[in-house]
């Protein structure tokens, strides 16, 4: 059996996807830029990546079932809204696969409905887009100038206190 997981973690809680989505959608946009050139023609100008989305939908069970893991949808719920109206990245990890991911990423969108018939069941659509960390850091210049300088990085909401396997 695959041990293929879908895991967010949000202001140090561990939240895993209970019910994998059918599909998953990743963009990864270039910034490249197209230009003419004399006697040329057309050239493309590389340039850094974009930041990458990536967006589902699927939904929380309010019962348990041997596809899902134990958490109820409204504790789920909650934890995402709250990285999200926190303003605090969210670390997105997929495991137990060739393509596993581990990016903090900040919720762009998060929709999620009740529906009649299902009662406690939460249908939801989610967004997230890549984060990254664009603060000043810290240089320390080594005693030795034969020694490189180092630059530090100040600790963070939305960091878990551990990496994660």
């Amino acid at each position: 059996m695959s041990r293929y997981r879908m895991t967010l973690i949000a202001g140090g809680r561990e939240i895993n996807i209970p019910v994998l989505p059918a599909s998953l959608k990743v963009s990864s946009p270039g910034k490249n830029e197209r230009t003419t050139v004399l006697e040329l023609g057309e050239v493309l100008i590389l340039r850094k990546k974009g930041l990458r989305t990536i967006e589902w939908d699927s939904f929380f069970p309010k019962s348990s079932a041997p596809y899902t893991t134990v958490r109820t949808p409204t504790a789920i719920i909650q934890a995402i809204q709250s990285a999200r109206d926190g303003r605090t990245p969210l670390r997105f990890l997929i495991t137990g696969t060739d393509l596993d991911m581990n990016v903090k990423m900040g919720v762009e969108s998060f929709e999620y409905e009740e529906r009649s018939g299902e009662l406690g069941d939460f249908y939801y659509s989610i967004k997230l887009y890549e984060w990254r960390d664009y603060s000043a850091k810290r240089i320390t210049l080594p005693a030795q100038k034969s020694e490189p300088a180092k630059a530090q990085e100040p600790t963070r909401a939305g960091q878990p206190a551990s990496k994660p396997k």
